[in-house]
């Protein structure tokens, strides 16, 4: 029952003691009237991972409304004395805002400092937290913008504005020159040209930015002139589609007056193993030790044209993750619902309105709150820094470039798709600060959403309240959700943000599905995601990096001023001692085109805010593919067919490597799942087959995982023996087929694993072939 749920974790405390130090600060300057936005954390909560192990033997329907009873259940016996202090003062005008968090057993409260003490002197809170906004630099995870504009075809310039063009940017070292001048003529083209040379010794790259993302091939060609023959091997020109990694693909011709020169930019990206990008680079590289016309050389007249018609969608980074290839039968987020917690989203941009989520719990307009929820209106989302319900940005576009990556459809961008899922269902919560981001993800259990996106994160030195997020996502884990997490770009600055803390929260919680490399246990509902690049998927290496821990933070900082959940302390780290929790989880494009704040596109969009969408989106493809599956499901069969990045297996830094969305979905678009995977001896297996209506099906088991291809397309991955379980028709997505086995009362069985796969014939089916399903593991206790 409830109450064997509880862990009570800390002992009552004299009322100032109950306020931690930043806000006791801000209470000794306050005035009388001043309200204070403020955190109340009472002193007791459910045990979440007790809550996950209960829900883990519901089909995923029932987990929300289960967990939603049983947490605010409790909150409302827990925080009667605190709601009937907080009534009281509201009736005095000293409370202006109260939110119950039943997700954390915690309250949202906005008040005077008479009422805060009045507050901190009930007997079961905990401590009091100052909640203020903070500026959205410090929690989006958005790389800094370029220093640069990206051009679009055609492209053509003769250098006559006397400075370099916006497209271009210069990198030099030593004395090396990358200018704009009229010396050296004449020019080929006007009065002016670009030139590169040193001053002494030293190298010059003009780079040259261009948006190819919707074209095949484009031709490259400009005027040369050569003073002094190439030696060095800076000289030529080079190609990058990541920013990071620059290939040569021409040297400079021999000494010559101006010459025109031209490149098919499709060839050469594809004789280098790339494909071009929406911040596609074309450099030209100098090397040497001397000044024009010694040395060097000069361009102009340059000039970047398309071949051919356009690409049909979608942008590269969505090729390279495989959703075009699920999109084709007929998995393209159908069905899924995701909030995207951010700082709002422009909800009119074509390529996102048609598929924006309207409440069903609502009526359009009529100032009433229908679904009872404490939110008028909410028909779309909701504003939880203004409290109302219109979360569409005002001064930045960040959560609306997180949308476009989600799930945008093309419009406006001659129909290439942005978006991984384009036909999922999207809302938007606007959130600042870490109160209303634990409300929000208490609104997305609340609303039945399937899943979260959010690219907003805390990093360690603005000493995030690490408990109150856990048991957040642990809510979010035992109501089926899962949740998509950016994991903040600091990985290069492990001083100031030292492992194990350097992946930003609730990027840091634990995954829905335990890796086998990671040695200790606990689960909850985040995949964090690392960025790479296109064009070779080398490593962002500003990802936040782990490993992470769940430990007692007072080992790392003493003077942590949050009480702790003994619970939460399933991955300790102890400066190395112990491995932590392998963090992040997977990895996805940086540095893409998405939907703007208007109505058209940000040519580049980078950092982990730009990765995260990714996994987002791919979050809602796997529950497209098939409802039932449980976020622990999702979470092993995208780390399962990662594209292994790094070190061999789930490492620090990629973690399990590049989502590869079709090869996942296909793992479960028929799938075998055990309502829980585990049972004692004498207990019982109770498995659920889902797929393809009508589809036939043969469910096999095995003590073992194997590895054995058959002529049918599929590799059989149980085994010694094989066992063959059943057969029969599968009835669908909404209706399981149920299996009961039991398991034989013998104690020698204790320990021992049974590992089940679902074969389907579903060649009449979507997609056209036999499936092979995720093993499911079935432990005996």
């Amino acid at each position: 029952m409830l109450p064997l749920l509880l862990l009570q974790f800390a002992v009552a405390a004299p009322a100032q003691a109950k306020l931690t130090p930043a806000l006791a600060e801000v209470l000794a300057s306050a005035r009388a009237d001043e309200l204070v936005p403020v955190i109340v954390a009472l002193d007791e909560r459910v045990d979440t991972q007790a809550l996950i192990a209960q829900t883990d033997a519901l089909p995923k329907y029932q987990r929300a409304a289960f967990t939603r009873a049983r947490l605010e259940g409790y909150a409302l016996q827990s925080q009667a004395p605190l709601r009937a202090v907080i009534e009281a003062e509201r009736a005095a005008g000293r409370v202006a805002y109260a939110e119950m968090l039943w997700t954390c057993n915690a309250h949202l409260v906005t008040a005077t400092p008479q009422a805060l003490a009045r507050i901190a002197a009930v007997e079961r809170v905990a401590y009091l937290s100052h909640d203020p906004h903070v500026p959205l630099e410090l929690v989006q995870d958005v790389a800094p913008p370029p220093l640069y504009a990206i051009g679009t075809l055609p492209y053509t310039t003769s250098f006559e504005g006397g400075a370099l063009p916006a497209e271009f940017h210069r990198e030099i070292t030593g004395l090396g020159q990358v200018q704009v001048t009229g010396a050296h003529g004449p020019a080929s083209d006007g009065a002016l040209h670009l030139a590169l040379d040193g001053a002494g010794v030293g190298t010059g790259m003009a780079v040259l930015h261009l948006d190819l993302s919707a074209v095949a091939s484009a031709t490259l060609a400009f005027d040369i002139h050569v003073f002094d023959a190439p030696s060095e091997a800076q000289d030529g020109l080079f190609i990058s589609v990541d920013g990071a990694t620059y290939k040569k693909f021409a040297a400079l011709p021999a000494v010559a007056p101006y010459q025109t020169l031209s490149f098919d930019l499709g060839l050469v990206a594809l004789q280098q193993g790339l494909t071009l990008a929406s911040d596609t680079r074309i450099a030209f590289g100098w090397g040497g030790s001397g000044p024009l016309p010694g040395q060097g050389y000069t361009i102009d007249k340059l000039s970047v044209v398309a071949n051919g018609g356009p690409v049909i969608p979608p942008e590269p980074n969505i090729s390279a993750l495989q959703a075009p290839t699920l999109w084709a039968v007929g998995v393209e987020g159908l069905g899924s619902r995701i909030l995207i917690i951010d700082d709002g989203v422009q909800s009119v941009h074509p390529a996102l309105a048609p598929q924006r989520w309207t409440n069903p719990g609502e009526i359009v307009g009529n100032g009433l709150d229908d679904d009872n929820n404490g939110k008028i209106d909410d028909i779309w989302g909701w504003d939880f820094v203004s409290n109302d319900n219109n979360p569409t940005p005002i001064f930045s576009e960040h959560g609306t470039n997180t949308a476009g990556i989600v799930c945008g459809n093309g419009a406006f961008n001659g129909n290439v798709r942005t978006g991984m899922a384009p036909k999922t269902t999207w809302a938007a919560a606007l959130v600042n600060g870490e109160g209303n981001m634990l409300s929000a993800y208490q609104y997305a259990i609340a609303a039945g959403f399937d899943c979260i996106t959010s690219s907003h994160s805390w990093k360690w030195p603005s000493t995030p309240n690490y408990p109150l997020f856990r048991a957040s996502t642990d809510a979010e884990l035992a109501a089926g959700m899962i949740h998509a997490n950016s994991i903040g770009n600091q990985g290069a600055l492990t001083f100031t943000y030292p492992i194990p803390y350097n992946i930003a929260t609730p990027g840091n919680c634990p995954a829905p599905w335990s890796h086998p490399q990671q040695l200790q246990n606990g689960l909850s509902s985040v995949l964090g995601c690392a960025g790479i690049f296109l064009g070779g998927d080398a490593l962002y290496v500003d990802s936040g990096q782990g490993p992470a821990a769940w430990e007692d933070v007072k080992f790392t900082n003493p003077n942590y001023p949050y009480p702790q959940n003994p619970a939460y302390f399933d991955y300790p780290y102890l400066g190395g001692t112990l491995p932590g929790l392998l963090k992040p989880d997977l990895s996805a494009y940086v540095n893409v085109k998405t939907t703007n704040g208007t109505t058209g596109y940000n040519p580049s969009f980078g950092g982990t805010s730009a990765a995260t969408p990714h996994l987002g989106g791919a979050l809602c493809l796997m529950i497209g593919a098939n409802p039932s599956v449980p976020p622990r499901q999702i979470a092993q069969a995208l780390q399962e067919t990662a594209l292994d990045l790094g070190a061999p297996g789930k490492d620090v830094r990629f973690g399990a490597g590049k989502i590869r969305v079709y090869d996942a979905a296909i793992r479960i678009l028929s799938a075998v799942t055990a309502y829980p995977p585990k049972a004692p001896p004498g207990g019982f297996a109770n498995l659920a087959l889902t797929g393809n209506a009508g589809s036939p099906y043969i469910l096999a088991a095995g003590l073992a995982k194997t590895a054995i291809p058959t002529t049918l397309g599929i590799t059989i991955d149980v085994g010694n023996p094989l066992i063959i379980v059943g057969s029969g028709a599968l009835n669908g997505y909404a209706s399981a087929v149920p299996i009961v086995l039991p398991v034989p009362n013998d104690p020698l069985l204790s320990g021992f694993s049974v590992h089940f796969q679902l074969f389907t014939d579903d060649s009449n089916g979507p997609s056209k072939r036999w499936l092979a399903s995720l093993v499911e593991t079935f432990r005996i206790l």
